[in-house]
Order: C-alpha cells, then sequence, then structure tokens
C-alpha cells in the first residue's frame, strides 16, 4: 500500500499533467488568435475557466490528502 508520501507525489504528477496540456492548449489557442481568429476567444474564456476549476478542485483533492496524513 503507497504511503502518503507516494500518494501526494502521484498526485503531483497528475497535475504536472494537466497543467502542461492546458497550457499547451492555451498556448495553441493564443497562436491561433494571434493568425486571426477573434471567435477563439471564447474557447480562451472557456479555458481560462476550466483551469480555475481545475486548481480549486486541486486545491481540495490536496488539502485532503493533508487532512489524512494529520
Amino acid at each position: 500500500m503507497p504511503t502518503e508520501k507516494e500518494r501526494f507525489e502521484i498526485l503531483l504528477e497528475d497535475i504536472r499533467g494537466n497543467i502542461q496540456a492546458i497550457a499547451e492548449g492555451h498556448q495553441f489557442l493564443r497562436q491561433e488568435l494571434k493568425g486571426g481568429f477573434a471567435e477563439l476567444k471564447e474557447e480562451i474564456v472557456a479555458l481560462r475557466n476550466e483551469f480555475h476549476l481545475y486548481a480549486e478542485s486541486t486545491e481540495m483533492r490536496i488539502g485532503e490528502l493533508e487532512q489524512k496524513k494529520s
């Protein structure tokens, strides 16, 4: 059975992977916008909102792990 530290490391790897995917998507959308695709602004806003929701969810998950550790 994994230790709390190992669980936390697994969670961090998951977070890093998700943030990387979000950042790549965000960068792609910015490049498309610079190319004249202004209609993608809504997608950027949606992506930004999803990132904020993901960050809040991650904070909750980390808080739960910290509570279990205590």
